[in-house]
Order: structure tokens, then sequence, then C-alpha cells
């Protein structure tokens, strides 16, 4: 026990100096003393620019290039025929052919955002409260853009399980919709009851 006291009575001591003294070394007086100790004097130049190079007594002579200097007024190395037609510049090919743009009430246009009447929310909440009878943990119908609905659900694996599998399907029709994630259900859960 005696000697577990000492050790943390040393690492304490050791800790608690370590505290004290490395702020004190990092002040700009105390570092310049230890570097001075450690690497000495510093040079006598030190922070001063560097002195220019002494000029060359005589000029020395340049020695020829390997490389010949380029010059613009020299004929081009280009064969002559390459661009000897005076026709001018070469003909584009001719503009792609694409499909007309979709008419109105195209599934591609965005469709304007239809009301849901209350027979189709009567709809949309039987579709759910099945899902929720087949383990549904979550479902959502919510609007995007352009008309569209998403009708989202996820469903549990099992009872023992946390785990969740999701189904989805987006389109203009939001019971449609909800009755395929439906059917998708009822299929899944049939193929695990199979098994």
């Amino acid at each position: 026990m005696d000697g577990v006291m000492r050790f943390l009575s040393l690492r304490a001591f050791f800790l608690v100096g370590f505290v004290i003294a490395m702020p004190v070394l990092a002040l700009p007086p105390v570092a310049r003393q230890i570097d001075r100790l450690l690497y000495g004097a510093p040079p006598t130049d030190f922070g001063r620019p560097p002195s220019a190079p002494p000029l060359p007594q005589e000029p020395t002579a340049e020695k020829p290039s390997p490389i010949a200097q380029a010059s613009y007024n020299e004929p081009s190395p280009a064969p002559a025929t390459a661009f000897a037609s005076d026709d001018g510049p070469p003909q584009l090919a001719a503009a792609p052919q694409f499909d007309p743009l979709p008419g109105p009430g195209s599934p591609l246009l965005p469709q304007p955002e239809r009301r849901i009447d209350d027979q189709a929310i009567a709809r949309l909440q039987r579709i759910r409260q099945r899902l929720e009878q087949l383990g549904a943990e979550y479902v959502l119908v919510e609007s995007l853009e352009g008309g569209r609905y998403r009708f989202h659900c996820r469903m549990l694996i099992d009872e023992r399980s946390r785990f969740t599998k999701p189904f989805e399907v987006a389109s203009f029709d939001p019971v449609g919709a909800g009755e395929q994630v439906l059917e998708s259900v009822e299929a899944w859960r049939a193929a695990a009851r199979d098994r």
C-alpha cells in the first residue's frame, strides 16, 4: 500500500511540476535562454537579408544553345495541301430529330394538384389500418412536386425484431399508390409464411 501511495504522490508531483514548468518554459526570454544553452549563440548575421553576390570581373561568352530560337516569320512546316481548299470550314452534321413535346394530360408533364376527397381519405385510412394489422411501424402519404403522391411504409420484419423493410410507391393517384404498397406487403408476408 505504501508503494502505491508513493507512486501516486510521485505522479502528482510530476503532473504539478509539468503544469507549472510548461508555461514558464514557453515564455520568450526563457525559451531564448534555453536555445542559447542547447545550440549556442545565434550567428551575427541572423535575421539580416543576404548580401548581393559579387559582380563578375569579366564578361563570359555565351555558349550556343542546343535549342533553336523560334522565329515567327519562317514558313510553316505543315504540308501546303492541308489548307489549300478555299471552300471554307467543314460542314456541320445535320441536327438530330427529336420527338414532339408531350401534350396536355401527358404523365410526363406536371399535373395540377388534385384535391383528395373524403372517399379517398377513407380508403387511405382502411389501407393504413390493414398495413398496421400486418405489422407496419410507420405509414406516410405525402404530396410531391408536379402533382405526384408518395405512399411509404416501414414493415417490421417479425414481431420479435425491431428491423423494418421499406415499401414505397409514387403515383398521381394516392389511393392507387397505397393499394400497390398494400399488395406488395401482403405478397411479402405470404411469401414469409410459406417459408
